[in-house]
C-alpha cells in the first residue's frame, strides 16, 4: 500500500462530515458544562 497524498485526501474528505460532528458534539457539551458551573 502506497502513501499517496490524493488517498489521504479522500479520506479526510469522507470524515468530514464526522469529524464536523464531533466537534459540534463537543461544543454543546462544553457549553453545557460552563452552564453548570456558572448556574450551581
Amino acid at each position: 500500500m502506497k502513501n499517496d497524498p490524493e488517498e489521504k485526501n479522500n479520506l479526510f474528505e469522507r470524515n468530514k462530515p464526522i469529524v464536523a460532528e464531533l466537534m459540534r458534539i463537543c461544543e454543546a457539551w462544553s457549553k453545557r458544562n460552563e452552564r453548570l458551573k456558572s448556574g450551581g
